[in-house]
């Protein structure tokens, strides 16, 4: 189903509807059809022209012309954008390391090219099923990057207190009640409306959006030539678009990024705590066997979220949690 957005919104309509109703929705305003708007939302690419062999010792390979990779939120994006902005200067002998809080002239390069989500939907700078492009993404858990998203949102949220009066919860921060609040006004509000996704820009909450969106449009317009990597295994994934791209370059920066650190921004490191208390939350989801009582309130908002994500399990290549197996 991971091709076409028709398919994506018939399965994901039916297990939204389901994580509805697990949150005991009864009339028709919330049981209305979903809005794939949400499910849509793809975040442009950054595409890295790798230039001919004359110009670049550093690759063997006449036939990858270019590198395209499809971003997603909380799926490793900084480092693999500092990790293409490196290898395009390491290839050009600028030799010039980039990381996040780089100087302007480090994060630019003439061989790379960002769209933007307007440009990337419109696609006419693409041509369908190239020959010499190497277009790839790279995913994650998706009970991991939702807790991750929102850690996002409310650690940026705490440096303003503008932002802090958007958010659309209002338990203390990091608390199981705050996040059931999160849960419930993702099922009931964004999850069937794109006015409701927009209506809160400010606060970057398209960070929880779906991966389907962009892995829909990758396999659309790059079909077999589109390489989809987990993020848990970032260096393996990594190692492999070494391979198929033949510039062992990009396998070395790697390397060499594992020893040093990988880039992290400072919401990254929990500074709220709320990465560890959310996930705590969402153990029980993985236990199978033993769950207790207080465990057992949860589940609802468990499977919830897993049915909210559910075409994100399928098209990420991600096991369901065996508490949401049934699903």
């Amino acid at each position: 189903i991971c091709g076409n957005l028709s398919d994506v919104a018939r399965v994901q309509g039916n297990a939204l509807l389901l994580a509805k109703h697990l949150l005991g929705a009864k009339s028709e305003r919330h049981n209305a059809s979903i809005d794939m708007n949400f499910y849509d939302e793809y975040f442009g690419t950054l595409q890295m022209v790798i230039r001919n062999n004359k110009a670049n010792p550093l690759s063997n390979s006449s036939m990858v012309k270019s590198l395209n990779y499809y971003r997603i939120f909380k799926c490793g994006n900084d480092n693999v954008r500092s990790l293409l902005y490196e290898a395009a200067h390491a290839i050009t002998h600028q030799n010039l390391f980039f990381r996040i809080q780089c100087a302007a002239e480090e994060c630019a390069h003439e061989d790379i090219l960002r769209y933007s989500p307007a440009e990337q939907r419109n696609g006419s700078h693409f041509q369908h099923h190239p020959s010499g492009r190497l277009a790839f993404t790279f995913v994650r858990d998706p009970i991991s990057r939702f807790i991750s998203a929102i850690n996002e949102i409310e650690c940026r949220a705490q440096k303003f207190k503008w932002r802090q009066h958007l958010l659309p919860v209002s338990s203390s921060l990091g608390t199981h009640e705050r996040l059931q609040e999160w849960i419930e006004f993702l099922v009931f509000n964004i999850s069937g409306s794109q006015l409701e996704l927009w209506k809160y820009e400010n606060i970057e909450l398209s960070h929880l959006a779906p991966m389907v969106g962009t892995i829909v449009q990758g396999n659309r317009i790059e079909g077999r030539r589109f390489h989809v990597f987990h993020v848990e295994d970032f260096v393996r994934g990594w190692q492999r678009l070494s391979q198929l791209s033949n510039l062992p370059l990009l396998s070395n920066l790697a390397a060499k990024r594992e020893k040093t650190g990988w880039d992290q921004h400072e919401c990254s490191r929990d500074p709220h705590h709320i990465v560890s208390n959310y996930s705590q939350f969402f153990d029980p989801a993985y236990a199978g066997q033993g769950i207790s009582a207080a465990s057992e309130q949860n589940m609802k908002y468990i499977r919830s979220i897993c049915a909210l994500y559910l075409t994100d399990f399928v098209c990420g290549d991600y096991e369901i949690p065996s508490s949401c197996s049934d699903i």
